[in-house]
């Protein structure tokens, strides 16, 4: 475990920075605003109104599938079947305030499946240089920009090399979605002290792969 606290107090705070951005909560950080986004979500469910659903939705799920899979067709592909899959499986979710949320959990299961199916590759040669916070803050310099898309590949080919799909899973889903443990167990149908292990021992295999960035922030 010794290796694993050392990961901790290295990787984990570097990928968070870099994947903050697309995390379940809303940019100002406001509790109200958050509980008036849910309810207005709960009424849209139960109207079935899946169109406003999608226009409310449709640009964060995006960027989220951009984030994990870093190529803007595969993005827009995940985006769809995202919200073709949460219309098929409305009765599957359990509270209709927690829509947004349970979206992004079957974007991230869907990114990971297109991961799963890529060929390996050292330097992946689709990626698309464009990232949300390009295109939304204006302070950045040229030089930030770039070094935030050279962390963001970084993370994504590290993630992309985990070969096990429900190691990456677990991993996608805790980094990019935000999800305890203990919801991350129920989704890939693990115990939480088992989930708990995997995510830990594919820490430890991603840590060379990223220690060298600690340099860049």
């Amino acid at each position: 475990m010794e290796i694993f606290f050392l990961v901790a107090v290295t990787f984990l705070p570097l990928i968070s920075l870099i994947v903050n951005s697309v995390a379940d909560t809303d940019g100002d950080g406001s509790k109200n605003k958050n509980a008036e986004s849910f309810e207005e979500d709960a009424r849209l469910v139960e109207k079935r109104d899946f169109e406003t659903l999608f226009k409310k939705h449709d640009r964060g799920i995006y960027w989220k599938c951009f984030k994990i899979l870093g190529n803007r067709e595969d993005a827009e592909d995940a985006t769809q079947e995202a919200f073709l899959k949460s219309i098929k499986n409305i009765e599957q979710l359990k509270e209709a305030r927690t829509y947004r949320r349970w979206l992004g959990v079957i974007a991230s299961n869907i990114c990971n499946n297109i991961i799963g199916k890529r060929k390996p590759i050292d330097h992946p040669e689709n990626e698309d240089n464009e990232t949300e916070e390009a295109i939304m803050n204006e302070h950045s310099t040229p030089e930030d920009e770039f070094i935030k898309k050279e962390l963001e590949k970084a993370v994504r080919r590290a993630i992309a090399s985990i070969k096990d799909n429900v190691d990456r899973k677990i991993v996608i889903l805790r980094h990019y979605n935000g999800l305890r443990m203990k919801e991350i167990a129920e989704e890939v149908g693990k115990t939480r002290n088992a989930t708990q292990l995997r995510y830990c021992r594919t820490l430890e295999e991603l840590y060379p792969l990223l220690e060298h960035l600690k340099g860049g922030r």
